[in-house]
C-alpha cells in the first residue's frame, strides 16, 4: 500500500508538472501570438499612411489650370487638419511650411568664407537681430558665440576619421542649442519673437516662395532685403497676392517695387535678391499624416523638396503616440 501511495503521489506530481508547463507554455505562446497580431496591425497601418500618402501627393497637383501648384498647397496650409480617404478609412493631415523661414544650415556658408568677408546669410540674420533691443556690445557677443561655436565644431570634424567633409558635422540639435543659449539669455522676448521665422533644413539656401508668404515673414523678407524696403511695403506687396497666386516671380516683383519707395541706386540690389532668392515652383514642406483608432494615434511624418513637378522625399518618421504630435 506504501508503495502504491508512493507511486500515486509520484504520478500526480508529474501531472502537476506538466499541467505546469502546459500553462506556461499556453501563456508564452498567447504573447507571441499577441505581439506577432500587433506587429501585423502596425505595419498594416503604416502601409495605409503611405497609401494616403501617395493620394495625398496626387490631390495636391489636382489643381485648376488657373492655380498654381504653390497657391494649391498654401491654401492648404491654412486649414489646422484635413481629411484624405483611402480604402473607405479616413486619415487626417497637415501641411507644413519649411521654404519661407530662415535656413539656420545657411549659417555655415560664413566659416568658408574669408576673415571678414560679408556672406549674405550672415547679414541677413544679423538683420533678424538688429530689430531686437540688444545693444551694440551685446549684439556683436552674440553673433561672436554663434560663429566661436561652429568654428569648435568645424575643428572636431576635421578631425572626425568616420566624416572626411567637416561641414556634415553639425547637427540640428546643436545648432538651435547654441542659438538658444545665446540669444535667449540676452533676450528672452526677442526669441520667442524671432523663432517662428527659423528652421532648419538639409540645403544650403534662403529661399523664398512668393505663393506662400504670409504677413508674418514680413521681417524676414525686410532682412532679406537688406532693410532697403521697409516693413510696411514689404505687408502691403504680401496682401496684393491674386486670388490665384503670382504667376511669375517678375511679376511679384514689379508689385514690390510699385508699392516702396527705393532710392534708384538699391532696385538693382532688390531686383538681384529676388531673382536669386525668390520662387515660384521650389518649395519644402512637411506633411504628417495620421490615423486616431481607440488605441493610438498613427502618424507619419514626411518631409518634402519639390521643384515644379518633381518631388523628393527627403525623410520619413512613423510614430505611434496616444495623442497627435506635430
Amino acid at each position: 500500500m506504501r508503495q502504491r501511495g508512493i507511486a500515486l503521489l509520484l504520478v500526480l506530481c508529474i501531472l502537476l508538472l506538466m499541467s505546469g508547463m502546459v500553462t506556461t507554455s499556453h501563456y508564452h505562446w498567447s504573447k507571441m501570438y499577441s505581439l506577432s497580431e500587433s506587429n501585423k496591425k502596425i505595419k498594416l497601418e503604416k502601409w495605409l499612411l503611405l497609401g494616403s500618402e501617395t493620394v495625398l501627393l496626387a490631390e495636391m497637383f489636382e489643381i485648376p489650370p488657373s492655380n498654381t501648384y504653390s497657391e494649391s498647397i498654401a491654401t492648404g496650409m491654412r486649414e489646422y487638419s484635413q481629411l484624405v480617404n483611402v480604402n473607405n478609412r479616413g486619415f487626417y493631415y497637415k501641411l507644413i511650411d519649411k521654404t519661407n523661414c530662415f535656413n539656420i544650415n545657411t549659417l555655415k556658408e560664413y566659416l568658408i568664407s574669408d576673415e571678414g568677408g560679408n556672406v549674405y546669410s550672415w547679414e541677413v540674420f544679423k538683420n533678424l537681430l538688429s530689430e531686437s533691443s540688444i545693444v551694440t556690445p551685446e549684439f556683436n557677443d552674440v553673433i561672436e558665440k554663434i560663429r566661436y561655436y561652429f568654428k569648435l565644431k568645424l575643428s572636431e570634424g576635421v578631425n572626425d576619421q568616420e566624416n572626411s567633409n567637416p561641414m556634415f558635422i553639425l547637427k540640428k540639435d546643436h545648432l538651435f542649442e547654441v542659438l538658444i543659449d545665446t540669444i535667449s539669455d540676452i533676450d528672452k522676448d526677442f526669441f520667442l519673437q524671432i523663432a517662428p521665422l527659423l528652421c532648419i533644413r538639409n540645403d544650403n539656401s534662403l529661399l523664398i516662395n512668393i505663393n506662400m508668404l504670409e504677413t508674418g515673414h514680413s521681417k524676414l523678407v525686410q532682412a532679406m532685403f537688406m532693410n532697403i524696403i521697409n516693413e510696411k511695403d514689404i505687408i502691403k506687396t504680401i496682401r496684393s497676392k491674386p486670388d490665384n497666386g503670382w504667376d511669375s516671380v517678375p511679376t511679384f516683383l514689379d508689385c514690390m517695387l510699385n508699392n516702396a519707395v527705393i532710392e534708384i541706386s538699391d532696385v538693382r540690389k532688390v531686383k538681384e535678391i529676388v531673382m536669386s532668392r525668390f520662387s515660384l515652383d521650389e518649395y519644402f514642406i512637411s506633411s504628417v499624416l495620421w490615423l486616431k483608432n481607440k488605441d493610438a494615434y498613427y502618424q507619419l511624418t514626411t518631409y518634402f523638396h519639390i521643384k515644379q513637378k518633381k518631388v523628393t522625399v527627403l525623410r520619413r518618421r512613423y510614430e505611434i503616440n496616444d495623442k497627435y504630435n506635430e
